[in-house]
């Protein structure tokens, strides 16, 4: 009885273990689709933020102009963060190296919070711009944006 018992609970430790390694299989293959949308948003912003912010662009579009180039840069490091998170999480579900890396997730979260802070920062100079009747967009810079 105490044998059979034994090669059930194997059975069923064998079973959550295969399940286990289906769920970080799939984990595994979004986190590469996200670090490669993060790279790809990335190089956008860098595309934009060479425009945007300019020497010529800031000088004749005031402080609109400088507030659409700190959303560009500030965007720029929240994707590159964020790129690098997923890669960390990749590390944490691709394969055996989170064994030889126990601190991966945590670093994961310090990564997410350095992107997090770059967004709020991204978002805090776009309300300058396009928030509300008090908007003080220039009408060149919002001819240009939209």
């Amino acid at each position: 009885v105490e044998s059979a018992q034994s090669l059930k609970q194997a059975a069923e430790d064998r079973h959550a273990q295969e399940q286990e390694d289906k769920a970080n299989q799939a984990a595994c293959a979004f986190d590469i689709g996200a670090v490669t949308l993060m790279l790809a948003r990335a190089g956008v912003l860098i595309n934009a933020g060479v425009t945007d912010c300019s020497s010529s662009k800031l000088k004749g579009s005031g402080s609109d102009g400088e507030a659409l180039c700190t959303v560009d840069i500030t965007s720029i490091v929240g994707a590159f963060s964020f790129a690098a998170s997923s890669i960390t999480y990749a590390i944490a579900h691709c394969g055996e190296l989170v064994a030889q890396t126990p601190n991966v997730l945590c670093a994961a979260a310090i990564i997410d919070t350095i992107g997090a802070v770059a967004e709020v920062a991204a978002a805090g100079s776009d309300f300058n711009l396009n928030c509300g009747k008090g908007s003080t967009i220039s009408p060149a810079l919002d001819a240009e944006i939209n």
